[in-house]
């Protein structure tokens, strides 16, 4: 189990975020500072939102994720007959820390899902549905 540094705090993990989703390795991109928001005049209502945990306004930090799927383990006839060439498709995923309580919550930018991490979702096997 590594330590992994976020702020002030290190947290025992075994990953930094899960390393599978639902079963379908994950290629995180690395965390940044969420990019800075473009008003149009008038500004727009979307203000920042605070963390679903603690509260905390501060400017949360994301990292993109893809998740892999091999079209192999999916269940359509026409792309195991060939009908489709690509090897595999991907997921796109937005994972959001809180720089404060360090709790993750991720976006599946694909199906439009949310999920608030817990800490079995940093284990070998990562994240599954429940």
């Amino acid at each position: 189990m590594s330590r992994v540094a976020v702020g002030q705090l290190e947290l025992p993990r075994a990953h930094d975020l899960p390393p599978r989703w639902d079963g379908h390795r994950i290629e995180w991109h690395g965390w940044h500072a969420q990019p800075a928001q473009v008003f149009i005049c008038p500004p727009s209502a979307a203000k920042p939102q605070p963390c679903v945990r603690c509260g905390s306004m501060t400017e949360q930090v994301m990292n993109r994720g893809t998740v892999w799927v091999n079209l192999d383990d999916l269940a359509i006839p026409a792309v195991r007959r060939g009908r489709l060439h690509a090897e595999r498709v991907a997921t796109t995923l937005m994972a959001f820390r809180c720089v404060d309580c360090h709790h993750d919550q991720v976006h599946d930018m694909t199906h439009g899902d949310v999920w608030d991490l817990d800490p079995t979702d940093y284990a070998d096997e990562g994240s599954w549905q429940q």
